[in-house]
């Protein structure tokens, strides 16, 4: 994003959803987003506020992070990284640098329904990428000790329907 020719002043709208964390440099990248949209256009996304008010990923991390070999980091918070825009402070900086204004980032909170039960939750959580990657060193009985080990955790977090963890995000707003 920092560098794709997206033209001049071609959109009315940039829309992302939890992918601008993700940008090597957020001041080229947001500048150049403000180039390809027309004047009065708008940019909106979506973005994790800080890890702690998380418990989607605190929680399973938590949980695991004894039965690794090395600890998982978060990331640096000038990014790139799922944190690199949880202070609403850095975002507006980057944005007011990049030529937007009005620029507002409101909270969101919400319960996500992570599945059916405990054992969906786990069996889920331990099939992504994240959690192959975390233990990849692990022999096969101690990635089962941490399987258990996220399911008794999620346990506490089931209900009628489903387990329910916290997420914060930001609702950031912007015009050209």
């Amino acid at each position: 994003m920092e560098t794709h020719p997206l033209g001049e002043a071609a959109y009315e709208l940039a829309l992302s959803r939890f992918g601008v964390m993700f940008f090597d440099d957020p001041g080229a990248a947001f500048a150049n987003i403000h180039r390809a949209l027309r004047p009065g256009g708008r940019l909106a996304f979506l973005c994790w506020q800080a890890l702690e008010l998380n418990e989607h990923m605190t929680i399973p991390f938590a949980t695991v992070a004894p039965f690794l070999s090395e600890p998982p980091r978060p990331g640096a918070p000038e990014g790139p990284g799922p944190f690199s825009l949880a202070d609403p402070e850095r975002i507006r900086t980057l944005l007011d640098d990049a030529g937007f204004t009005d620029v507002t980032a409101e909270p969101s909170t919400e319960t996500m329904r992570m599945g059916a039960d405990a054992d969906d939750v786990a069996a889920h959580l331990m099939t992504h990428p994240v959690a192959r990657t975390l233990l990849r060193d692990a022999t096969p009985g101690i990635a089962a000790k941490a399987a258990a080990a996220l399911r008794e955790a999620l346990h506490a977090h089931a209900g009628p329907d489903g387990v329910r963890l916290a997420s914060a995000a930001w609702l950031v707003t912007a015009t050209a």
